[in-house]
C-alpha cells in the first residue's frame, strides 16, 4: 500500500518490477562473466553431478563494492543457493554452514566494536564543547576498526567419491580506500593458499571462481596443476548466485570478454611502484605513462600478458572470414570505415554469442602513438551450431585522430593505416592498410590544463615499432591484403559526433544532444529569483542527515541529495538525487511516526539491515526495494550496448518509483592501476569502451525523458586515497586521448542530464573550479547543455598540510552548477564573492539557468505542473 507524501510501499511482500529486474540482471550478469580457463572439460558441470564448495564468496558472495556504489536489495543469491537451485548436488554443506555463523558473528562483533569506539569519540567532543568536527571523527571509525574475515574450518580428505571441487576467491573494495598489493587483497592470503592446497591435494580436478570486483594476482595457476577451471565471475548485484550457476551448467554459454588486460604480475604495470597504494606519496600522481594505459601499453611495449585486452573462453568455438574494408558515410553523413565479415558458430553442440573487434595502428609520424587501439566492435545474436551471421562495424575517421599539443588540435596523420580485426588484441589478423595521402585537422580546439611542472614521460621504442610496422607491410604484400587510397576530401568532417567546434566559436548546436543554448524558459524563470534565492540554487539544499555522506536528500530517505527548494514558489521544483551505477542506492527501509520520516543511522542501510544498531521501530514501515544490477567492470565485459540500454531503462523505472529525479551514474573513470579502490565502479581500461558502455546506459535512462544520468567522476578520479588533495599532474595530450575520451564520447552519442565532478586537482587546479574542464572542454568542444554538479562535500576546508579545497565562489565562476549536498558556508561564501566583486551576477544568473533547465527536462517538474511563461 502506498501513502501519499512518502516513497516506497508498507506492504513488504515482492511486487511484479523486482522480478522482471531481477531477471535482467541476471541476464547481464551471465553474460559479463569471462571464462579464463577450462581444461579437461572441467565445465560445464552437469546437473546431478556432486561438487565440493569452498571459499568464502561461496556464501558470503559479494554482489558489488562498498560506499556510494553500494545497493541496498531485498536479498542476494549466493553460489552456494544458486547452484543447488541448478540440481547441483552440494558435498560441502556442514563447512558452508559453520562458515556463514561465523562470519555473522564476526561481522556483528566488528560492528559493536566501531559503536563503542563511536560513543568514545562522542563523549570526546562533547567534553571538548565543539562538534564541529565530530561527523569527520564519528566516520573515521569505521577506518580504524578493520574487519577481519574468518578463514573457515579445515579441509579433510574426501571420501565420498567426489571428483570436482569449487573455489570462490572473493574481493571488496569501495569508495575511500585504495586495494594493496599485498596478499589478502591482490595477491591471495596465507589462508587462501593454504585452503587451495588442501582442496587440489583432495579432488582431481578444481575450479576457481574470482568473486572480485577488479583484477587480482593468478600466480598461483602455475602452483597447482589441477586447477582446470577459472572464471571469472565479478560481481554480479544481488542475481550473483543464479548467474554463476546458469553459466557454469551450460544454461548460459559463457560471451564475456575481458574490459581490462590481466598482467602477470602487478609490478608489470608502468611505473606499479609509484601508486599511491604503494608509495603513500599521496599529494601528487604522476602521469608519467601518458597514453600508454592498459593494453596500450603491454601490446606496445611488448610486454606479455597472461589474458589479453578483449579476451573470453566459450563452450563452442567461432571462426571469423570474409573480411572487407571500406571507406563509407554513416546515416549522419559522417566520413569513416566500414568493416564487414562473416561470423560462425562451428560447434556441434551450443548455441552462443561472439564478439568481433576492431584494431587500428596509426601511422607513427608527428607523434609517438600506441601500436594499436580499439576502434569498433559487434556482438552476434545467439548463433545455433552452423550458423552464421554478417557483422558491419561503422569507425569514424575522428577515432584515428591523435591529439596535437603544439597545434592544440585533433590530427588525422598523413601515412598508412592498418586495420585489425579478431576476438582479442592478442588473436588479431591484419585485414587491411589505408593510406591517407596527407594530413587532415579535426578541428582547432583550445589549450586546457596546462602542466605547471615538468613531465618527463614514457616513450616507446621507435626501433621497434618500426619492425612491426615493416613486419605488417610485408604482410600486405604477401597476402595480398586489400589496400585502400584515401583522399584529403574522404576525411573531411561530416555533421555527426566527430565534429569539433573551433573554440570560441560561439556555436551552441549539438547535433547529439538535439538541444540549441539554454533553455528559453529557464532564462525567463531565472529572470525572476532574487538574489538570496539564486544563490541557494547553486547549492543543495540543506539536510538534516548532514554528516551521513550520501544520504542527504529530505524526500527520499538514503537519497544523495537534491537541489534546493528556494524557488519553488515561482514553479521551478527541487530534483532529486541517488547514488549508482549498480542500482539505485536508497534506504531499503524507513520508519514514518507522526507523520514525519524518522532519522536514521548509516548503520541501519548497510547489508541488508545485518550490521543495524535499532532493535524495535515503533512508526509506520516503508519499503524501497530497488534491484542490484552488476558492477560497471562486469557491464563493459558484456561488449553488448544495447543490453546496458535495457538496464538503463530497468533503472529509469525504479527511479520513476521512488521519486529520483538524476542518477549519480554511470561511473567511466579509466583503469589507470589495478589497485583503485573504485575501479569496481567503473568500465575499462579503454576509453572507447567505456564512452560506448556509458552511451549506452545513458540512452536508457534518459529514453522516456523526465530521468537522467550524471556520468562522473570528471576527471582522473584514478586513486581514492587522498581524493580531495591529490593533484593530477597529466599531460594534455594523455588527458584528452585518454581520459577525457570516454565522457567526450557519452556526451556526444548521448546527451547526459549531467556531469559531476571528481575531488582532485589537474595540474594544479580543483576539477569543480577549472573553467578549462567544466566550460571549454564539455560546453565549447562538446556541446554539452546540461548541469554539473560537484561531488559531495568537494568544499570543505582541506586539513592543515594538504592541497586548499574546491572553491564555492571560484565553481560558480567555471559553470559548475550545483556544490552539494549543500552546506551554509558555500552560499556565505558565494553571496561574498557577488558583494565583492570576484563573482558577477550574470555568472550567477548562467549557473542558475543550466540548473533550471535541466529541471523543466524532468518528470518532476510535469508533475507539479510548472507554470512557465
Amino acid at each position: 500500500m502506498v501513502r501519499k507524501g512518502f516513497t516506497g510501499v508498507t506492504n513488504k511482500k515482492p511486487r511484479e518490477y523486482e522480478k522482471r529486474h531481477r531477471e535482467i540482471a541476471r541476464t547481464a550478469g551471465c553474460e559479463g562473466m569471462v571464462f579464463l580457463k577450462n581444461e579437461r572439460h572441467a565445465l560445464p558441470l552437469k546437473k546431478d553431478e556432486m561438487v565440493a564448495l569452498y571459499g568464502s564468496g561461496a556464501v558470503i558472495t559479494r554482489k558489488g563494492g562498498t560506499g556510494s556504489g553500494d545497493v541496498n536489495e531485498r536479498e542476494v543469491v549466493n553460489i552456494r543457493d544458486g547452484l543447488k537451485g541448478k540440481g547441483i548436488p552440494i558435498a560441502s554443506e556442514e563447512w558452508l554452514s559453520d562458515y556463514e555463523k561465523s562470519y555473522k558473528k564476526a561481522r556483528t562483533d566488528w560492528r559493536d566494536a566501531i559503536f563503542r569506539r563511536e560513543k568514545e569519540i562522542e563523549k570526546e567532543w562533547e567534553a571538548r564543547g565543539d562538534v564541529s568536527e565530530y561527523f569527520s571523527a564519528k566516520e573515521s571509525a569505521y577506518y580504524e576498526i578493520p574487519f577481519v574475515a574468518p578463514a573457515g574450518s579445515e579441509i579433510i580428505e574426501n571420501g565420498s567419491g567426489v571428483s570436482k571441487a569449487v573455489y570462490v576467491i572473493s574481493r571488496v573494495s569501495g569508495e575511500g580506500a585504495d586495494r594493496k598489493n599485498e596478499k589478502g587483497d591482490y595477491e591471495l592470503s596465507d589462508g587462501e593458499r593454504h585452503m587451495l592446497q588442501m582442496i587440489c591435494g583432495c579432488f582431481s580436478q578444481v575450479i576457481c571462481l574470482l568473486n572480485t570486483g577488479g583484477i587480482m594476482d593468478l600466480g598461483f595457476l602455475e602452483e597447482f596443476s589441477n586447477i582446470d577451471g577459472v572464471v571469472f565471475i565479478s560481481q554480479a548485484g544481488m542475481e550473483t548466485g543464479n548467474a554463476v550457476a546458469d553459466v557454469l551448467v551450460g544454461d548460459v554459454v559463457p560471451c564475456g570478454r575481458l574490459a581490462d588486460s590481466w598482467p602477470y604480475r602487478y609490478g608489470d604495470y608502468p611505473f606499479a611502484d609509484e601508486f599511491v597504494a604503494v608509495n603513500g606519496q599521496i599529494h601528487k600522481s604522476y602521469y608519467k605513462e601518458s597514453i600508454y594505459v592498459g593494453y596500450r601499453y603491454f601490446d606496445t611495449f611488448g610486454v606479455s600478458v597472461r589474458y589479453p585486452f578483449g579476451y573470453g573462453l566459450s563452450y563452442t568455438k567461432f571462426t571469423f572470414s570474409e573480411y572487407g574494408v571500406s571507406v563509407a558515410k554513416n546515416g549522419d553523413g559522417e566520413n569513416g570505415i566500414e568493416v564487414s565479415l562473416h561470423v560462425k558458430n562451428v560447434g556441434e553442440r551450443y548455441a552462443a554469442k561472439e564478439v568481433a573487434q576492431v584494431y587500428v595502428s596509426c601511422p607513427q609520424t608527428g607523434r609517438g602513438k600506441e601500436f594499436r587501439r580499439l576502434c569498433g566492435y559487434a556482438k552476434t545474436k545467439e548463433l545455433k551450431p552452423r550458423e552464421s551471421q554478417e557483422l558491419r562495424i561503422w569507425i569514424p575517421f575522428y577515432a584515428l585522430c591523435s591529439f596535437s599539443q603544439e597545434k592544440g588540435a585533433w590530427i588525422l596523420d598523413e601515412g598508412a593505416y592498418y586495420v585489425w580485426i579478431g576476438k582479442n588484441i592478442g588473436d588479431l589478423e591484419l585485414a587491411a592498410r589505408l593510406d591517407l595521402e596527407q594530413e587532415a585537422c579535426f578541428g582547432k580546439v583550445g589549450r586546457i590544463a596546462p602542466l605547471k611542472e615538468s613531465l618527463e614521460e614514457l616513450k616507446p621504442d621507435a626501433a621497434r615499432l618500426s619492425a612491426r610496422l615493416l613486419w605488417c607491410e610485408e604482410t600486405v604484400e604477401r597476402e595480398r591484403i586489400t589496400v585502400l587510397r584515401v583522399r584529403a576530401e574522404d576525411v573531411v568532417p561530416g555533421t555527426g559526433g566527430g565534429v569539433l567546434r573551433e573554440a570560441g566559436s560561439g556555436d551552441d548546436s549539438s547535433p547529439s544532444i538535439g538541444r540549441a543554448g539554454f533553455d528559453l524558459e529557464a532564462k525567463a524563470a531565472v529572470r525572476k529569483l532574487r538574489r538570496d534565492q539564486k544563490v541557494r540554487m547553486v547549492t543543495g539544499e540543506l539536510s538534516y542527515s548532514v554528516g551521513n555522506i550520501g544520504n542527504s536528500a529530505i524526500e527520499v530517505p538514503g537519497a544523495s541529495g537534491q537541489t534546493s527548494k528556494a524557488a519553488e514558489e515561482q514553479g521551478i521544483p527541487s530534483i532529486i538525487f541517488a547514488d549508482g551505477p549498480a542500482g539505485i542506492r536508497v534506504n531499503q527501509s524507513y520508519e514514518v511516526k507522526d507523520g514525519e520520516i524518522v532519522p536514521y543511522e548509516v548503520w541501519d542501510s548497510l547489508e541488508n539491515g545485518l550490521l543495524s544498531i535499532k532493535k524495535e521501530r515503533e512508526g509506520e514501515i516503508y519499503y524501497q526495494y530497488c534491484t542490484s544490477i552488476p558492477i560497471g567492470t562486469l557491464l563493459a565485459q558484456t561488449w553488448n550496448e544495447e543490453l546496458l540500454f535495457e538496464l538503463g531503462r530497468l533503472v529509469s523505472e525504479e527511479m520513476r518509483m521512488f521519486g529520483i529525479t538524476l542518477w549519480l551514474a554511470p561511473g567511466m573513470n579509466i583503469h589507470r592501476n589495478p589497485l583503485c579502490g573504485r575501479n569496481f565502479e567503473y568500465y575499462s581500461e579503454d576509453p572507447f569502451l567505456s564512452g560506448k558502455m556509458a552511451a549506452a546506459m545513458t540512452r536508457g535512462v534518459q529514453a522516456d525523458g523526465g530521468t537522467g544520468v550524471t556520468v562522473k567522476h570528471f576527471v582522473c578520479n584514478n586513486q581514492e586515497e587522498n581524493r580531495m588533495g591529490t593533484d593530477s599532474v597529466i599531460s594534455e595530450r594523455a588527458l584528452r586521448e585518454i581520459y577525457l575520451k570516454g565522457f567526450e564520447i557519452a556526451v556526444r552519442e548521448a546527451g547526459p542530464y549531467g556531469v559531476m565532478t571528481s575531488y582532485n586537482l589537474v595540474n594544479g587546479i580543483h576539477v569543480g573550479n577549472s573553467m578549462d574542464l567544466c566550460t571549454t572542454v564539455l560546453r565549447n568542444e562538446w556541446g554539452f547543455d546540461g548541469l554539473v554538479m560537484t561531488d559531495w562535500y568537494t568544499t570543505e576546508p582541506a586539513p592543515e598540510g594538504f592541497a586548499k579545497s574546491t572553491k564555492p565562489y571560484v565553481c560558480v565562476k567555471a559553470r559548475n552548477n550545483l556544490i552539494m549536498p549543500g552546506t551554509a558556508e558555500d552560499q556565505k561564501n558565494v553571496e561574498a564573492a557577488l558583494e565583492d566583486g570576484r563573482l558577477t551576477e550574470e555568472e550567477l544568473d548562467a549557473c542558475v539557468e543550466d540548473v533550471v533547465s535541466v529541471i523543466f527536462r524532468t518528470a518532476r517538474a510535469e508533475k507539479m505542473d510548472c507554470k512557465r511563461e
